[in-house]
């Protein structure tokens, strides 16, 4: 069930795009004024002329983390959520994914759960009779890694740090791979569910996005990440460095791993993680942003679902 769920990536606007559900598209530098032949920042490196990173495609997995629940919950799903059968298929490992089907970009949801214990006991599982589930992770307080509460949980690392640690393995392994787009979407519990007994609906703020950044920064040190501090120049906005200076040379950013916000370009939870940094100052995740904007770095551009055997 793999193929059904791949997407493409396509880092340069003006690029071909290999069909797909949905692509990432990293602003490309519209102008070499001012763009110095060799520039270096961080152990990053710009050259005129040189291939950059968002000179390239990659194809990725959608809910990268996704298994599928058993019968017992299968046969309950369609009570909770429309399109239940579109839940029915699972993904291999991460590193697996990584290793053997060649996935360049990868999908995670997150949920926050600041006190631990938010979705230990999923409520179809209660329904369903088959008790609590075995992992204990989910009682510790941090963000959690899932698709649907209480609905659609099962998943291959159930928070973002075991997730995270996954990639990092891969990565350890593989110094020489092209820079990783990870692509996380800031979810919440559903109403529904809190009313009939399960998780609560746990917003997010600048206090739970700060901890994401910090649970990023406890799995890859600054030599395997890339941030916007990264690529920002002084005296500009992060939107004014890319479109004047471009991306990174891609064989200086090898090995390097970053990530992308899905919430945007009008959403709370990116309002909140720009609060008081309109150029990402400080930040892990790049936005999902608006031309114009001061965090505009890349945006993602839904197109719509083709036939698998047009993915190329």
């Amino acid at each position: 069930m793999i193929l059904r769920y791949l997407v493409g990536a396509v880092f340069a606007l003006g690029a071909v795009a290999a069909p797909s559900e949905s692509q990432i598209v990293l602003q490309n530098d519209h102008s070499h004024n001012g763009l110095s032949r060799k520039f270096f920042k961080n152990g990053l490196v710009w050259t005129e002329g040189a291939v950059r990173m968002n000179h390239i495609q990659v194809v990725g997995s959608h809910n990268s983390y996704h298994i599928e629940a058993p019968k017992a919950e299968r046969d309950l799903q369609s009570t909770f959520a429309s399109g239940a059968i579109d839940l029915q298929y699972s993904h291999s490992a991460l590193d697996v994914q990584l290793e053997y089907l060649h996935v360049r970009n990868l999908e995670i949801d997150v949920l926050a759960d600041p006190d631990g214990g938010m979705f230990s006991q999923p409520l179809i599982r209660r329904l369903a009779g088959l008790g609590v589930p075995n992992d204990p992770a989910l009682k510790k307080k941090g963000t959690k890694v899932l698709h649907i509460p209480d609905v659609d949980y099962h998943t291959s690392c159930s928070t973002l740090v075991s997730c995270l640690r996954v990639i990092k393995g891969w990565m350890d392994a593989h110094p020489d791979s092209v820079p990783l787009p990870i692509m996380m979407e800031f979810k919440t519990a559903e109403k529904l569910g809190e009313r009939l007994g399960g998780a609560k609906v746990v917003p997010w703020n600048t206090e739970l996005l700060d901890i994401v950044d910090e649970e990023i920064r406890s799995v890859f040190g600054a030599s395997q990440l890339l941030t916007p501090d990264d690529v920002r120049r002084e005296g500009l906005t992060l939107e004014e460095s890319i479109l004047k200076h471009g991306w990174p040379d891609l064989d200086s950013a090898r090995g390097r791993i970053f990530f992308l916000m899905d919430n945007g370009p009008v959403n709370d939870v990116r309002d909140a993680y720009i609060e008081g940094r309109p150029s990402l100052e400080g930040r892990v995740l790049f936005t999902n942003s608006a031309p114009g904007q001061d965090d505009c770095a890349f945006q993602k551009v839904k197109t719509k679902s083709l036939p698998i055997g047009n993915i190329m």
